[in-house]
């Protein structure tokens, strides 16, 4: 872990602007009220507003007790959005982009930023600032809230009727196709919500024991 406010500013101030840009940048498909219920879009809005929050702090704190010390803050909702953020990247390049309509451009500037570029800052900014022995085992649980509510939002506002766009005739009751749920049972919403809770509970894990594995060997070296 980098103990230099001085880079982490810099860093946050970087990935915020390139967060941001991707935003007001980013490819999408559907009726343009509705793109900020697709995921892509609401997790980087919350990674922007988390970019920004961090780099305040660091930026405080480096006028205040200077270049050298810690720049982690808030570690549990670092941890909980990067997972989110993660979720987007792996469910958009396995899921959207192979099968995905001709309408969504992948390999645009805004795509790719809202879809990777991003994703890579927010977990290297948690990588190299957030330093070990903050997280605690319910820690896990809280990062299962984000895709929980996002599923039943969405799944709200297809059985309500809401269409979010129509293509070749055919109208989408969701930002995603694979979540229609005006084409799909209740078996099918269970299912989305299942395997969005186990794959972030499994993500969460992964980034509790290696934070833990960090914390061990920095007390070992000691």
């Amino acid at each position: 872990m980098l103990k230099s406010r001085f880079v982490a500013f810099l860093y946050r101030i970087f990935a915020f602007g390139v967060a941001v840009s991707g935003l007001f940048t980013g490819s999408g498909f559907g009726y343009k009220w509705a793109k900020i219920f697709f995921y892509s879009q609401l997790s980087n809005m919350l990674i922007c507003g988390m970019l920004f929050y961090l780099a305040v702090r660091t930026g405080i704190d480096l006028l205040i007790k200077g270049a050298r010390g810690s720049a982690c803050y808030s570690p549990r909702l670092q941890m909980a959005f990067t997972v989110m953020i993660i979720f987007t990247f792996l469910v958009f390049w396995g899921l959207c982009a192979p099968f995905g309509p001709a309408e969504l451009k992948v390999w645009t500037y805004g795509s790719l930023t809202v879809h990777a570029f991003t994703p890579a800052l927010a977990v290297g900014n948690y990588v190299l600032f957030c330093e070990p022995g903050h997280l605690k085992k319910r820690d896990i649980f809280l990062c299962l809230l984000i895709p929980i509510c996002y599923t039943l939002l969405v799944a709200a506002l297809g059985l309500g009727g809401t269409v979010f766009y129509v293509l070749d005739g055919v109208k989408y009751y969701s930002p995603y196709p694979f979540m229609d749920f005006g084409g799909h049972t209740i078996f099918t919403m269970c299912f989305l919500v299942i395997t969005s809770v186990l794959f972030c509970a499994t993500a969460a894990g992964f980034y509790y024991a290696d934070v833990n594995s960090r914390l061990s060997k920095n007390s070992y070296n000691q």
